[in-house]
């Protein structure tokens, strides 16, 4: 293989590899998200165990 191909094939594996790292961090971040929302939501539930009508976010 002579270089040109060499190199062309190395930058669109850099390019996936780094789309694929953002994926990963992003699917990361929203994992992280959902489980402090888990916490969150049990939390209220132990303050509140009646229920709560309403709730504001202040974000």
């Amino acid at each position: 293989m002579d270089d040109s191909f060499r190199d062309f094939y190395s930058r669109e594996r850099k390019v996936y590899e780094d789309k694929l790292d953002i994926e990963i961090q992003k699917r990361e971040f929203e994992i992280r998200n959902r489980r402090m929302l888990y916490y969150i939501i049990k939390e209220l539930k132990m303050l509140y165990p009646s229920g709560i009508n309403n709730l504001l976010d202040v974000g």
